[in-house]
């Protein structure tokens, strides 16, 4: 049984073993590492319930108790209250706690392989827009749901939720206004009164039910 170990936690439960080691340094130094190379561009918020459920994660440097002495870091909330520690076992202190990133990935309707928003860019929504290089691509919202049209091909993105839908794309907004030269108009969230003849268009276009559009969440 070794002495450090590094576990992931998803809303505070254990969510898998990253790192064991009896060597302090060794599980510091790892630590430290995956710490600071946990970049994300769009990261997990939400999972899937029946109603959007917010989700935390976060990576913990714990030591085997050997002692009642020894106690776990105090933790603090952004007002200096003291906090639960993240991971409560009466085995193991808890001696560092970062959050923890995961990429998110999304659905694209009709591909069965769910993308992240980086390939979802290079690889779906890019290569559309360079089909037709003169045209210009119109970019909309609507329920958990995002659409790009060019030349009347549609691309249709999924997320999970409401919520994630309106981060997405302003996510998607940022990352190609930062081109000198853009070919999108972004347009924001479709007014509730026009929705009634987006879904005929795009059910007719995608062959895909009406219930399928104005639904706002994955099951």
């Amino acid at each position: 049984m070794k002495t450090y170990c590094l576990i992931i936690t998803k809303n505070r439960k254990k969510k898998k073993l990253v790192f064991e080691t009896n060597v302090k340094k060794n599980a510091t130094q790892r630590f430290n590492t995956l710490v600071r190379n946990n970049k994300v561009l769009f990261p997990v918020q939400y999972i899937n319930n029946k109603n959007p459920v917010s989700v935390n994660f976060e990576i913990l440097l714990l030591k085997r108790r050997t002692s009642e002495l020894e106690k776990s870091i105090v933790i603090r909330d952004f007002v200096g209250r003291t906090k639960e520690p993240s991971f409560n076992n009466d085995e193991w202190v808890l001696i560092k706690h970062r959050p923890f990133y995961y990429e998110e990935t999304f659905k694209i309707h009709g591909t069965d392989t769910r993308l992240t928003l980086i390939d979802i860019i290079s690889k779906v929504f890019t290569p559309l827009l360079n089909e037709s290089i003169k045209s210009t691509g119109h970019m909309y919202r609507f329920q958990n749901k995002i659409c790009l049209e060019v030349d009347g091909k549609v691309k249709l993105l999924v997320t999970k939720n409401k919520s994630d839908s309106l981060r997405l794309y302003e996510k998607i907004k940022e990352l190609y206004l930062r081109k000198k030269k853009i070919n999108v108009l972004f347009s924001g969230e479709v007014p509730k009164d026009k929705r009634s003849g987006l879904y005929s268009k795009l059910s007719n276009i995608l062959k895909i039910d009406r219930e399928y559009l104005w639904r706002g969440m994955t099951r």
